[in-house]
């Protein structure tokens, strides 16, 4: 199972123990995605700087973060053939979503900022991921975005690549962050002279997230 987790531990991702990004190569991405998280995609994970005596009510921002989804939550989400993980999200004062993910070098962390937006690192398990922000809308009450998961690795002569994309949306709903994750996959194998394409999947996550 991969590993991009929202601190997807989902994970990013995350999509691992995340089903979310199941089957993406094992990048080491911790949602997610994000994630998403979430094939570990994408998970997203963060302190609020409230003080210690403050604690925010349900959908609020915690004190001297500015944004309303600012902050950590926390939830179940489940997913396609009753499957179902144990997601953390994280939210930058900026109001931005956060992916934790590891690499050979250990954890790193990403504020998603910009569509366009690239990361390229060396996971744990071999080979080059490359993550790309391909949508993105914040909102105070909403955080949506798609960012594309593509992973290259060679062994004994044969090269493998996976290419996986993540849809995220979040909305805050009775006091509660309801988090959707559409996760579409495909991994390819080839030799010189030979390609072997492997099947779509795809897989959906949904659940509530509340503050931690």
């Amino acid at each position: 199972m991969h590993q991009l987790r929202h601190r997807f531990t989902t994970s990013m991702i995350g999509l691992v123990g995340a089903v979310l990004l199941a089957g993406c190569g094992g990048s080491g991405l911790d949602a997610s995605i994000a994630t998403p998280a979430s094939g570990g995609a994408a998970r997203a994970a963060a302190t609020p700087t409230a003080a210690a005596s403050a604690q925010p009510a349900p959908g609020s921002a915690a004190r001297g973060t500015g944004r309303p989804l600012t902050g950590a939550w926390q939830g179940t989400l489940r997913c396609d053939a009753d499957d179902s993980f144990e997601s953390d999200y994280e939210v930058a004062a900026s109001g931005n979503p956060v992916l934790h993910f590891m690499t050979r070098a250990g954890q790193r962390k990403l504020e998603l900022t910009h569509v366009g937006q690239t990361e390229q690192f060396l996971p744990p398990a071999g080979g080059v991921t490359t993550l790309t922000v391909e949508a993105l809308a914040v909102s105070d009450q909403r955080i949506r975005y798609t960012l594309r998961e593509s992973t290259e690795r060679t062994s004994g002569g044969t090269l493998s690549q996976s290419d996986r994309h993540t849809d995220n949306d979040a909305v805050l709903a009775n006091g509660a962050l309801q988090n959707t994750l559409v996760s579409r996959g495909q991994s390819t194998l080839s030799q010189p002279g030979i390609v072997v394409p492997g099947s779509e999947r795809v897989i959906t996550c949904r659940g509530p997230l509340h503050r931690s």
